[in-house]
């Protein structure tokens, strides 16, 4: 698994998040393209919001991540932001 975030309980939340709306992680395929659209992309915020229990900033969601591995960083900067707020 990919480590991005200090906590593993952090990594299962995003990785549920990913799931709960249909991105299925697989390690072997880290590097490979998401197949995430829009409203999906606005799903897993919603669920990352939910699941932290935090506010994602707007400058966050301007850009797609395109790979999984992407997909850790920005959550993880994501969620590393909105709890120094």
């Amino acid at each position: 698994m990919i480590n991005t975030l200090d906590n593993k309980v952090d990594q299962i939340k995003i990785l549920n998040a990913m799931e709960e709306n249909g991105v299925i992680y697989y390690s072997e395929y880290e590097d490979s393209p998401l197949d995430m659209d829009s409203m999906t992309f606005i799903s897993i915020i919603v669920s990352l919001e939910n699941q932290f229990e935090i506010d994602i900033s707007e400058e966050f969601l301007g850009k797609i991540p395109k790979t999984f591995q992407e997909f850790m960083k920005f959550a993880s900067d994501a969620v590393s932001n909105a709890r120094l707020r």
